[in-house]
Formats: structure tokens, sequence, C-alpha cells
């Protein structure tokens, strides 16, 4: 194992990526040998990271996440849209995801989340669904009925992935984003048909849109807004990457086609998992007027609609994003959740 792990991190010191085949078998030997060979996993993933991860790799790797995943329950596999970022952007953000989940099943269109808490701080998709009292830790078939009540499921990835558990102190050790902070967030267990994903560089976004093609989806998006945050933008232009029917485009949006005010991004309220909560609680419920928050909330939800084939294009979807928020219906969808959860 020992030496498996060691022929492919010098392949990959000496430049050369690996096929998908080849990552997945890499990976294969990561997993494997996580325990007992730590110094060796340590120097792959410092190689991969140093050398610049290519889509084929991270596409190897999100297939052997995905064969060790628990596989999610029937009635929900290979049915919504996954809204989800890589973060990285160092940032103190708002959790738009989440939010904008909540948002995006109030219009009428199926969610399946997927996420984690945070890993340094506690301002992960999951971190704010903990404040928010919503539950997800269900067995399967309690999960299948709150997703046909409610067309939401939320799946907790250090539940759904226990076999990454094993990668964690190589991870830890390494000290820096690896592949796994590329392909993990691609291993939703329910393989929806839909992504929506943000990236904190236009790099990793082109990189992510080749390897959601590879992976099958029917259509998604990945974005990268300004100032290099893992969501649509009201502060800047967003570089948008869309793949659809196995073809990939790419354009350049402003918030102001969308009739948004541009807004600098550190004058958006941010912070904790428990103060988004809040702040999310708030816009809801109506007890604050709107704001540049829930234009955000709503670009980023009406992304995700037009990547489900909800709607025709991403100002529609906005403009149904801004009428769930509106109607109470975002604040219906959450306590409806509430209830079946």
């Amino acid at each position: 194992m020992s030496s498996d792990i060691a022929q492919y991190t010098s392949a990959v010191a000496a430049g050369n990526s690996l096929t998908a085949d080849e990552a997945r078998a890499c990976a294969d030997a990561v997993f494997a040998g996580a325990g007992t060979e730590l110094e060796q996993v340590v120097a792959l993933l410092q190689a991969l990271a140093e050398k610049g991860e290519a889509a084929a790799e991270v596409t190897g790797f999100a297939r052997a996440i995905l064969e060790r995943a628990t596989p999610a329950p029937e009635g929900i596999r290979g049915r919504g849209v996954d809204l989800a970022g890589t973060g990285g952007s160092g940032m103190e953000r708002f959790n738009v995801s989440t939010a904008a989940a909540f948002t995006v099943a109030a219009a009428g269109t199926q969610v399946v989340k997927h996420g984690n808490r945070g890993s340094r701080q506690p301002n992960g998709s999951f971190d704010f669904l903990d404040a928010l009292g919503i539950d997800y830790d269900m067995a399967p078939e309690a999960m299948a009925r709150c997703f046909a009540a409610t067309g939401l499921a939320f799946f907790f990835a250090r539940a759904w992935h226990p076999a990454m558990g094993a990668v964690a102190p190589a991870r830890q050790q390494v000290a820096r984003r690896t592949i796994f902070n590329l392909a993990a967030p691609l291993c939703n267990p329910a393989q929806p048909p839909y992504q929506f994903m943000g990236a904190s560089s236009v790099a990793a976004a082109e990189l992510l849109i080749e390897v959601l093609a590879d992976l099958g989806r029917r259509r998604a998006l990945v974005v990268c807004g300004a100032p290099g945050i893992d969501d649509l933008s009201i502060a800047g232009p967003t570089e948008v990457f869309t793949l659809d029917a196995g073809a990939v485009r790419r354009e350049t949006v402003s918030p102001e086609q969308f009739g948004i005010a541009p807004v600098a991004y550190d004058a958006l309220p941010a912070g904790s998992g428990a103060a988004n909560a809040v702040l999310f609680t708030d816009l809801v419920a109506a007890v604050a007027d709107p704001s540049p928050l829930t234009d955000l909330i709503c670009l980023n939800a009406g992304a995700a609609l037009y990547c489900a084939e909800a709607v025709d294009s991403i100002a529609a979807g906005h403009a149904a994003a801004r009428g769930a928020f509106a109607d109470g219906g975002v604040a219906r969808k959450v306590a409806q959740y509430r209830e079946h959860g």
C-alpha cells in the first residue's frame, strides 16, 4: 500500500496529472492506507496541491468518496438541486446557500442540500441549521417522508461520509486546502441532477464545472463573485459557468442586471452560524425590512431555480425568489420543515 501511494506521489511531484481512473485508484489507496501510512498520504495531498489538482483527479477522488457514502434514501435519490459552496474566501460571510435552499423550496423546487459544519469557525451551513433548530439527523424513512412533504432534505456530510473520518488526520497535518476540499462538495449522496455551486476563484470554478460534467449532472452552475466569494455577488461582477446538455458556457453578470444596487461586500452583515440564523429569522418573519441581504439570498436562489430548470433565466428565478420572501412563503417553508422534521 505504501509503495502504491508513493508511486502516485512521485508521478504527481514530477508534474504529471493522473487520469480519472488513476485518481480513483489513488484515492482508494489513500482511504485504505490513511490509518497506517499517514506520512505517505500527507506527502501525496501536498504534492497534488502544489502541482494544482486537475479536473480528472478531482473526478476520480469524487467517485471514490461517493462509492463509500451511505446511500441516500429511496424517494430522494436522483432528485432536486444541491446548493453548495467550496468556501476558502477567508472572509466573514452569511450562509447564503443554506438560506437560499429554503427560498428555492418555497418557490416550489425540490432541494437536497449537502454540507458540513465549519472546520475552523462555527459558520458552516450545518452550524446555521443547528442554530435555526432544524433537525437533519433522521432515519432514512423519516427523511424520505419529510422530503415528500416539504421538498427539502439536508445531508450532513460527516454523517453520510463516515469514510472521510479516516483522512481527517492527514488533511489536518497538510494544513492547507487539499483535493478533498474540491471533491467532497460534489459528493451529495443523493446525486441530484442539478448542482448550483460557488467557488472562491475563477480557476476553481472552471475546474469544478468540468468535473460536474464528468459526474453526469444534467445542468450545473458554478459561480465566483466579487470580491472572491463562492456566491453570486451583489458587490460586483460574477463569473458564471453553466453546464447544459453537456456543453459549458461562460458569462459575466452584474447586480445591476437584476435591478440590484451594488453594495460593498464588507458592508453586508455576517458572522457565525448562530448570528446568521438570527439575521435570517428576522428577514423571513418580516421583523427586519428587506435589505441587501435579501437581494443576496434571492439572487442566489434565483440562480438555483434556473439551474433546476424551474425558470428560463436567473432574472426570472430572482423574481420568483423575491415573491417567495414577500408573500411569507420562505417563513412558511421553514415552519413546515420544523413540523415534519
